[in-house]
């Protein structure tokens, strides 16, 4: 009885300081990059405006939060999300570079990054949020310090 009055509150307060509060880590998340495969890095040095997605998929890679899993086609993504093997789906059009560089003049379509999330756990998918919105940061400080 006297190890639950002086000991048991110890050991709570040891757990709940040592698991509540911190972030999740390598949440799968599904990539379908299908303007490039972004297997050259060379884009990673020099200016290349036609692989915008590339530059993204890299800021994304370096979130703790987010684990890209590469998917070729967005059905198959789709079907992993559904049944839970991903906790979403970020999906980067074709010639998206071309419509990002196009929106600043107004011309053309406007091809956008879709992007679903598993909400069933809306804590979980206030972290990936978080991971996608400085990731986008990321993305727009990298594109702008590599093509001055």
């Amino acid at each position: 009885l006297l190890f639950f009055v002086f000991f048991l509150p110890g050991i709570v307060l040891f757990i709940n300081s040592e698991t509540i509060g911190l972030s999740p880590k390598d949440l799968p998340i599904a990539l379908i990059n299908l303007e490039s495969n972004c297997s050259d890095e060379n884009y990673q040095t020099r200016c290349e405006t036609n692989l915008l997605g590339c530059y993204f998929q890299q800021s994304l890679n370096r979130s703790n939060i987010i684990d890209l899993v590469s998917y070729s086609n967005a059905s198959e993504a789709s079907n992993d999300s559904k049944t839970a093997a991903v906790r979403g789906k970020i999906e980067i059009p074709a010639d998206f570079s071309i419509s990002l560089l196009n929106s600043s003049t107004n011309s053309g379509i406007h091809k956008q990054i879709a992007i679903s999330l598993d909400m069933s756990d809306p804590q979980l998918a206030m972290f990936i949020k978080k991971a996608i919105t400085t990731s986008l940061d990321v993305f727009a400080k990298d594109v702008s310090t590599v093509c001055k």
